[in-house]
């Protein structure tokens, strides 16, 4: 093989290397985020989720996208507020708004690990 091909061939190697990185590295799981399981339906912006498992992907301050446990159906992605627990209650990851017993509880905030900071999600009036 001459000097050329070899290098040639060297370059080629690495291109697809780098190119195929990115979706390798997105395959390893929840990038900052948690899974949660629920008993009954929840209500998210614009949709009600059945009963299952789903992942919670913080993609920014104000983007949160919900997908199936393996994420690989993504059922929303929301612009949320931002929200803050006090320091002295118990902190949940989860809160909801409990509405009339036919609805679905809507889910009101997430946080990260039971942090103090967190999303608030936002529902049309």
């Amino acid at each position: 093989m001459t000097p050329l091909k070899i290098h040639l061939s060297l370059w080629f190697a690495t291109a697809v290397l780098v190119l195929s990185a990115p979706h390798a590295l997105s395959a390893q799981g929840l990038i900052k985020g948690s899974t949660a399981t629920f008993e009954q339906p929840i209500e998210i912006p614009g949709l009600v989720l059945p009963a299952g498992t789903y992942a919670f992907v913080e993609q920014g301050k104000s983007l949160v996208q919900v997908w199936d446990k393996d994420q690989r159906k993504l059922y929303a992605t929301l612009i949320t507020n931002a929200a803050e627990q006090v320091q002295f209650e118990e902190r949940r990851e989860f809160e909801f708004e409990k509405r009339s017993s036919d609805s679905p509880p809507e889910l009101k905030s997430w946080f990260l690990g039971s942090g103090l900071i967190g999303h608030e999600f936002i529902y049309p009036k």
